[in-house]
């Protein structure tokens, strides 16, 4: 995938028991117009037949993990490995494919705005008997949950679609300038984080744009599975729930959090009474086990603060 001197771009596939989808999705980053590609591909220790379903030609692009990190620290980790060449990533879930047009009008629309942080594609749902639009222009709510905007015109966007957004680099570093870490923040583990990141940079006067002309398509067949939070258990529910209260917390006024979060435990006392009605006993122990993380990030979140107070009246009366 050797390019040209055109803008280099990384795209970042991560596979856990994608074994049905992953193959048509790393055939569309091979069969896309534009040739300045560099391509990486990390197994998350999927249990399936996903490795095997990897074309033999890209295999020497692929790392296998020993046991699933996460998405966010998964993607950071491919992320260390893009060369200093590329200027811009396609973070891509391995249940999505790619136009044959998506990078080139990806670059072309980045290069069209010096702003723009990130791009938003206009994403189908694949698999749906008829045309369902699986992401687009999306909005950010109070309660940290993402709305779809009916849009067929390119305009700003709170954030990109999760299964393939495109992100200008630069723009990455600038951050890491800031938070001291490059892509996710790894504490949201699988879900969250890239509303976390868009807000972060959107406060760095960054810019995410829709553009309906750059298209793909996505199966929602993967690891993640339902979109639903009914229809989640165990891991993944956890870390959807805690993730809204970090979210809120971390990026939300003081008397937005006032509301916001007696509404969050509202909502998950809720999901506890409908999933028992739906005979499902677990979602107490999920709600439970979010709220306990949540407790346990707020707990090490304030002793940092007590820690970095501690240090500075030190360095003051050292003074």
């Amino acid at each position: 995938m050797d390019g040209d001197n055109s803008p280099r771009v990384a795209i970042l596939v991560l596979t856990y028991n994608n074994a049905e989808t992953v193959r048509d999705c790393l055939n569309s980053v091979c069969n896309q117009d534009y040739r300045n590609i560099e391509l990486h591909i990390l197994d998350n220790a999927s249990h399936d037949d996903t490795v095997a379903n990897i074309p033999t030609a890209l295999t020497d692009r692929l790392r296998i993990n020993s046991k699933n990190i996460g998405y966010a620290a998964g993607m950071n980790q491919l992320f260390e490995n893009v060369s200093q060449l590329a200027s811009f990533v396609v973070f891509l879930n391995s249940d999505c494919e790619l136009d044959a047009s998506f990078v080139s009008r990806s670059v072309q629309r980045l290069a069209d705005r010096s702003d723009c942080a990130a791009l938003a594609p206009l994403v189908w749902r694949l698999g749906a008997s008829e045309s369902v639009v699986d992401g687009g222009m999306l909005r950010i709510t109070k309660t940290m949950r993402v709305r779809l905007v009916p849009i067929g015109e390119a305009v700003k966007s709170d954030k990109p679609n999760g299964s393939c957004p495109v992100y200008r680099i630069n723009a990455l570093d600038d951050l890491a300038r800031q938070s001291g870490y490059r892509g996710f923040d790894e504490k949201y583990d699988t879900y969250g984080e890239d509303i976390d990141l868009a807000l972060r940079l959107t406060r760095r006067g960054w810019s995410t744009y829709f553009d309906p002309s750059i298209t793909a398509r996505h199966q929602r067949s993967g690891s993640s599975g339902t979109k639903s939070i009914l229809g989640r258990r165990g891991r993944l529910r956890r870390n959807v729930l805690s993730a809204r209260y970090v979210n809120a917390i971390g990026h939300l006024r003081f008397y937005d959090l006032l509301w916001v979060v007696p509404l969050l435990i509202t909502q998950d006392l809720a999901l506890i009474c409908l999933s028992f009605a739906r005979r499902d006993v677990t979602a107490g122990q999920d709600v439970a086990a979010a709220w306990k993380t949540v407790l346990q990030r707020a707990r090490k979140k304030r002793l940092e603060v007590r820690g970095i107070t501690r240090l500075v009246r030190d360095s003051d009366d050292g003074n």
